[in-house]
């Protein structure tokens, strides 16, 4: 810790860290999956690799806005 550094800031910043590198894990695994949709074969099976790929992105929008995690089923999307 260098002079003038609260732990307060050590603490703050090393949340901020896990929070990114939480954010980055999720956007990692949605490009993974979008990778796997689209050498896919199985029209169905590249249907749900993109939707798990979107889930993944909006995990990650959640971590990185604070924003709860919590998502409502939306009834009018027939999927």
């Amino acid at each position: 810790m260098s002079a003038g550094e609260s732990t307060a800031g050590m603490v703050f910043r090393r949340r901020c860290f896990r929070v990114m590198n939480r954010a980055t894990h999720y956007r990692d695994q949605a490009n993974h999956a979008r990778l796997l949709a689209d050498a896919a074969w199985q029209l169905d099976l590249a249907d749900m690799l993109r939707r798990l790929a979107e889930d993944y992105d909006e995990r990650a929008e959640c971590i990185e806005t604070g924003t709860p995690e919590i998502r409502y089923a939306d009834l009018s999307d027939a999927r």
